[in-house]
Protein backbone atom coordinates (compact mmCIF):
# COMPACT_ATOMS: atom_id res chain seq x y z
CA UNK A 1 0.00 0.00 0.00
CA UNK A 2 3.04 2.61 0.95
CA UNK A 3 4.54 2.06 -2.33
CA UNK A 4 1.06 2.89 -4.26
CA UNK A 5 0.62 6.21 -2.00
CA UNK A 6 4.30 6.81 -3.14
CA UNK A 7 4.13 6.59 -6.60
CA UNK A 8 0.47 8.84 -6.86
CA UNK A 9 2.22 11.01 -4.85
CA UNK A 10 4.74 11.30 -7.17
CA UNK A 11 2.40 12.42 -9.64
CA UNK A 12 0.59 14.68 -7.26
CA UNK A 13 2.32 15.75 -4.37
CA UNK A 14 -1.31 17.43 -3.20
CA UNK A 15 -3.15 14.43 -3.33
CA UNK A 16 -5.30 13.08 -0.08
CA UNK A 17 -4.99 9.89 0.41
CA UNK A 18 -8.18 7.97 2.58
CA UNK A 19 -7.21 4.29 3.76
CA UNK A 20 -10.62 2.71 4.41
CA UNK A 21 -11.74 -0.93 5.11
CA UNK A 22 -15.12 -2.38 4.66
CA UNK A 23 -14.67 -5.01 6.76
CA UNK A 24 -13.47 -3.63 9.73
CA UNK A 25 -15.11 -0.24 9.03
CA UNK A 26 -11.73 1.45 9.64
CA UNK A 27 -11.55 4.97 7.48
CA UNK A 28 -14.98 4.82 6.22
CA UNK A 29 -16.26 8.17 8.65
CA UNK A 30 -13.29 9.90 7.02
CA UNK A 31 -14.09 8.86 3.89
CA UNK A 32 -17.86 9.75 4.36
CA UNK A 33 -16.76 13.38 5.51
CA UNK A 34 -14.31 13.83 2.45
CA UNK A 35 -17.33 13.43 0.25
CA UNK A 36 -19.81 15.50 1.99
CA UNK A 37 -17.28 18.04 1.57
CA UNK A 38 -16.53 17.59 -2.20
CA UNK A 39 -20.59 17.90 -2.61
CA UNK A 40 -20.58 21.23 -0.56
CA UNK A 41 -17.69 22.70 -2.67
CA UNK A 42 -18.59 21.33 -5.70
CA UNK A 43 -22.47 21.63 -6.22
CA UNK A 44 -23.19 23.95 -3.14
Amino acid sequence: MEKVIRNARSLNPEIQVLKTSCRTGEGLDEWAEFVKDFVKRNYG
